[in-house]
């Protein structure tokens, strides 16, 4: 798969035992960013549903998807004007 320069995957690892799992969502020792991470939050999207368009002029976002599956679209603006048309 060709990613975005500057986009990167890591695939989380869940660690059964007995008592239940446990799955490292961040850790800076991976090298992902240096940069802090100021905020986490969780959104659940029930099935079927479309999350709408986010525009940022600049930001950082790492995602982790604990549940399910899904597809993102990533636009990066300027690049694709004009596409098609003439």
């Amino acid at each position: 798969m060709k990613l975005i320069a500057g986009v990167s995957i890591r695939t989380a690892t869940t660690l059964p035992d007995g008592r239940g799992e446990i799955c490292e969502i961040y850790n800076q020792a991976w090298g992902i960013s240096n940069d802090p991470v100021v905020y986490v939050y969780q959104s659940l999207l029930r099935p079927g549903r479309i999350k709408g368009w986010v525009y940022h002029e600049y930001q950082d976002d790492r995602l982790f998807i604990s549940l399910g599956t899904f597809k993102m679209v990533l636009f990066i603006c300027g690049e694709f004007t004009n596409r098609g048309s003439g």
